[in-house]
């Protein structure tokens, strides 16, 4: 029997579908990464992008920024 996803997984999985270009890409890492206990290898697999490109984008503040609004979003869907 097939386990039904969780909220997180659901939320997660909504964010990150159809992801195809650095802009998505880079969104869908941080909501992954904001959300998630994985490594940052774990996170890139995830996303299809390289370990190295993952440790760049998140020095970036604009990714910080997308880490903690993705983290707002989802303890907002969780309160609604």
């Amino acid at each position: 029997m097939k386990k039904s996803p969780t909220l997180l997984e659901s939320f997660i999985e909504k964010k990150i579908k159809g992801t195809s270009n650095t802009a998505s890409l880079k969104e869908s890492a941080s909501v992954v990464t904001a959300l998630t206990n994985g490594t940052l290898k774990d996170v890139a697999e995830r996303i299809g992008v390289s370990h190295g490109t993952l440790r760049v984008w998140r020095t970036e503040d604009e990714y910080k920024a997308r880490e903690e609004n993705n983290r707002r979003d989802f303890i907002d869907e969780v309160l609604a």
